[in-house]
């Protein structure tokens, strides 16, 4: 955007007059709303927009604000998250962390305008690479953040573009609200789906649950053999360089099929510890693992060992034309084995309640024609799934798009008549420049006498600076000195 329209100008921040102001730490707050709001990086959407949903409050007489009209700039956080900006439209004061810079324009800038711009800067990941980068986050200092270049068009400009851009992005707001709400529903159908696919109004694994003629209960163990892995010495180099056979971990228990792997193990360990060779068609369920691993199955396409968070399920020969089924049951079971999991930190499932998942299980043929409505009733959720997932992009695609015309000042027609941009900045200057105290001669300190107090002590005489009534100045320093465990989300 180096060409600009008749009118406008690229200024810095700085040269533009904006005071910024960091916030500061507050380790203890609460969500009952005692004190004052705490904006942190998780009130500043993606989208540019303050949210509140989760709301942290302090008790704070420290009195850095954030008012109506306000900016509010995330200077700390992931890479890929600082520089997130947000016009503040709160309808009272709220205090904000120092993770957080707050923006106060000059009469005639647009606060709107500077904040959609900066998160537009976010967007196309112009601050990812001016940030400096720490442990685990990064940042963008105030001096860095000022010399920020905006494209700045005349005041009314700016009004109609905020206006424009307002009415065109509150629709597609609401247009991409109603895609994550369908693919959430949607998410909850594939539930509902499995549910109703293993016992028609089916809504759990309830051993107690009437189940149609000729269906019958029956548990892992009955229907198959169930064992685990083990993860030999690391220390043992020979046990795993230039291994070949393959070595499966919870890992990779997230899609439905296991036909490759990424770690293997050697013949001698396979000789030499309790590891077996587990045969393709081997149902693996995660015992324990990260985030959602836990309580997910898979099948095995090739012949493999495996770890200790891994449960083998090796169907009896009688039950071999049962595996489609066992694996729905199982991944209808999900939430359900994640319950049954014990343990502190991390929760872990083990054999024995694997062995005692109870399962219904139809008669063959009924089991057959249940599967072939599954697998139909899945292909349309996933052409429906692609379809809200590209509608999604084409959104996120125009956001972009009406952005970049806004900036390069065509979304909205130039009127002759605005008073330029340079002249703003210039009345703007010289209102500050009046506005400037004056610089007065430095006076000779003339010797003051003691005072004493009622007991006879002498008493330090009050300074100029500090006025009759108070002891000491507040702490306004803007340098952070502690980062909140759990804010940068």
């Amino acid at each position: 955007m180096t060409d600009l329209p008749p009118g406008w100008v690229r200024i810095t921040l700085e040269e533009m007059g904006l005071e910024a102001q960091p916030g500061f730490a507050s380790g203890r707050h609460n969500r009952d709303g005692s004190g004052i709001l705490h904006l942190r990086p998780m009130n500043v959407t993606r989208e540019g927009r303050i949210d509140t949903l989760d709301a942290r409050f302090v008790a704070d007489q420290n009195g850095r604000r954030v008012n109506y009209g306000d900016i509010i700039f995330n200077n700390t956080n992931s890479p890929e998250l600082v520089g997130k900006t947000a016009l503040v439209n709160l309808k009272y004061p709220a205090a904000y962390s120092n993770h957080m810079t707050r923006l106060r324009c000059p009469k005639g800038i647009e606060p709107a305008f500077i904040a959609c711009y900066l998160h537009f800067l976010w967007m196309t990941g112009y601050f990812r690479s001016v940030l400096s980068h720490h442990v685990n986050q990064a940042s963008v200092s105030s001096k860095v953040l000022m010399q920020t270049s905006v494209p700045l068009p005349p005041s009314n400009e700016q009004q109609r573009i905020v206006a424009t851009l307002d009415f065109y992005l509150s629709r597609l707001d609401e247009g991409l609200k109603g895609v994550v709400e369908s693919k959430g529903r949607l998410r909850v159908l594939v539930s509902v789906l499995l549910a109703q696919a293993l016992q028609g109004n089916y809504h759990g694994i309830d051993r107690d649950a009437v189940l149609p003629t000729r269906w019958e209960w029956v548990s892992i163990g009955d229907i198959a053999d169930v064992g685990t892995g083990m993860t030999p010495l690391r220390s043992r180099q020979d046990y795993y360089a230039d291994g070949t056979v393959p070595w499966v971990t919870s890992t990779l228990v997230n899609k439905p099929f296991i036909g490759e792997v990424k770690q293997y193990v050697t013949e001698k360990a396979l000789v030499e510890t309790s590891l077996k060779i587990w045969p393709k068609g081997t149902i693996v369920v995660a015992m324990y693992g990260e985030g959602q691993t836990r309580g997910r199955s898979s099948e095995m396409l090739i012949d493999a060992t495996m770890n200790q968070a891994c449960a083998a399920i090796v169907l009896k020969p009688q039950y071999e034309n049962r595996r489609p089924w066992v694996k729905l049951a199982l991944e209808a079971n999900y939430e359900r084995m994640r319950r049954l999991a014990s343990g502190g930190v991390q929760p872990n499932l083990n054999l024995s309640l694997v062995r005692g998942i109870r399962i219904p299980l139809p008669p063959k043929e009924e089991q057959d024609r249940i599967l072939s409505d599954v697998d139909e009733a899945r292909s349309r959720q996933m052409r429906l799934g692609q379809a809200l997932a590209a509608a999604e992009i084409r959104g996120k695609a125009l956001r972009r798009a009406l952005l970049t015309e806004a900036f390069a000042g065509r979304l909205v027609p130039q009127d002759p008549a605005d008073e330029p941009a340079s002249e703003l900045l210039a009345r703007i200057k010289a209102e500050r420049a009046a506005q400037a105290k004056p610089q007065h001669a430095r006076r000779t300190k003339s010797a003051r006498p003691s005072v004493t107090g009622p007991t006879g002590s002498p008493v330090a005489p009050l300074t100029e600076s500090q006025p009759a009534g108070r002891t000491e100045w507040p702490d306004v320093s803007c340098t952070p000195t502690t980062y909140e465990q759990g804010e940068l989300l």
